[in-house]
């Protein structure tokens, strides 16, 4: 098939067996992207082979396409899902999978539609783009896992247009490598992608403003008295001592005995404690996962996580998204898969948080692989909005994170122990946080008006 064509040529109904290899194939080059062995550079031949296949196919096909493609991907890449759910993990795949589908349908709508070369390629990454901003913050199972803007990892083009926009940019430069023509644009539009990652990786973490000296504590269990004996063995000057999620299984306030003795140990430090528990709703029929945030006087404020986990009861959901005002500054405590999403920190940070104090849980039985590809999304949302994070998790990884992303210290997955370090507080916006943000809006926005404009056309 020739781009050179003035028109589009009629797609083929039917891929051949080599297509179907080519799309598994890209999915297993694509799991390599992540977490264990995050080869970030793999995620690019992986789209281009997956593109080379799609190319000439029918909608139908490329769906069919699509779809084989994200089943291997994810399972390769979300092998940790079995550990939680056994066979049903399966079914999760395909659901996943129908969003890249989607994709390989849209591809061959695309070239059926649009013969310019250039043209096509950006309705082809917008047609990504659309189909991972869906899945991952409007589908009911949204999940923002195993994306190739994820799969690039801190850089400093997520300030402008966060990890959505890096998909997006990382598909449009694949797209033009499939032509030798256009290869030196693919590379043009790949390289601030590329080089951002290699000088992330490569530069010292940054000097933190005005630092905060915290302690973070890593322990799998929900018991309070494990908790207060590690907090007690802190540096005299640590500030702010942090829990995992669901570190208490009661609210301290409603333990007299136990409330007591957190503000004892605040008032003898000096010190403010952040720390994840239950707490009641007011009518008392339901609950809610508390981020508790306290210092000698009492309670300073809470936040309660917004983003429930799929399939598991973890009670009623917040609606509030406002940093908690201490005598540290401005803190974010937006509790572990509130991570995972866009919304809630970037409001946080629009709201005046200056850095973030994370109580997290991953239990130890889904083991080390989820842990690590789990603590790559604070260091996505760190970069995105220029703040330190401080994240204690159950069982890992517990970390503190440089507002580009870098990881400043860290405790390994599946221990006990505590973290001590420093953490920095900011002020600055970046653009992402201000207006960036809308960017996979506006996308699918355009790429729907797009796809139904012929219908119009006709009607009229």
């Amino acid at each position: 098939m020739s781009f050179a064509q003035k028109t589009p040529t009629p797609a083929a109904s039917t891929a051949r067996p080599h297509h179907w290899l080519q799309v598994i194939l890209a999915g297993g080059c694509f799991s390599l992207a992540f977490a264990p062995l995050t080869w970030r550079w793999a995620v690019v031949p992986a789209l281009f082979l997956l593109l080379h296949a799609l190319r000439g196919q029918s909608p139908k096909a490329g769906a069919r396409l699509g779809f084989v493609f994200g089943f291997s991907a994810y399972a390769c890449t979300l092998t940790w899902l079995w550990q939680v759910f056994g066979a049903f993990s399966l079914a999760l795949f395909a659901i996943l999978a129908l969003f890249t589908g989607g994709f390989g349908w849209l591809h061959g709508i695309v070239e059926s539609r649009i013969a310019s070369f250039g043209k096509r390629n950006l309705a082809i990454a917008a047609s990504w783009l659309a189909c991972e901003y869906i899945r991952s913050e409007h589908f009911w199972l949204e999940f923002s896992w195993a994306t190739p803007g994820l799969a690039m990892g801190p850089h400093q083009m997520l300030q402008i247009i966060g990890v959505y926009g890096a998909s997006f940019g990382v598909v449009l430069g694949t797209a033009f490598l499939q032509k030798s023509s256009t290869v030196y644009g693919g590379i043009v539009i790949l390289s601030p992608f590329l080089y951002g990652v290699w000088v992330t990786q490569s530069q010292k973490p940054a000097a933190p403003r005005s630092p905060v000296k915290v302690m973070l504590v890593q322990n799998e269990s929900s018991d309070f008295e494990e908790h207060l004996a590690a907090s007690q063995k802190a540096e005299a000057d640590v500030q702010l001592v942090v829990w995992p999620e669901i570190s208490a299984s009661r609210d301290p306030r409603r333990v007299p005995d136990q409330w007591a003795r957190l503000k004892e140990e605040a008032q003898h430090h000096q010190r403010i404690f952040t720390l994840g528990t239950y707490t009641p709703s007011p009518d008392e029929r339901g609950w809610y996962n508390t981020a508790l945030t306290l210092d000698a006087t009492g309670a300073l404020g809470t936040h309660v996580k917004h983003h429930l986990v799929h399939f598991f009861n973890e009670g009623i959901p917040g609606q509030s998204f406002v940093p908690i005002p201490t005598a540290l500054g401005q803190i974010g405590t937006s509790i572990c898969f509130d991570n995972d999403f866009e919304d809630v920190p970037r409001r946080m940070t629009l709201a005046g948080a200056e850095f973030f104090a994370v109580p997290s849980m991953d239990p130890a039985r889904w083991g080390a692989r989820q842990h690590e590809q789990h603590s790559e999304l604070v260091r996505i949302r760190a970069a995105e909005n220029y703040r330190w994070f401080a994240v204690a998790s159950s069982s890992g990884v517990t970390q503190i994170v440089d507002p580009k992303g870098r990881i400043v210290s860290r405790l390994p997955p599946l221990t006990e122990g505590t973290l001590t370090g420093i953490v920095g507080r900011e002020q600055y916006l970046t653009f992402y946080t201000r207006w960036g943000w809308l960017f996979p809006g506006a996308v699918t926005g355009a790429l729907a008006i797009w796809l139904v404009a012929p219908f119009f056309r006709r009607r009229s």
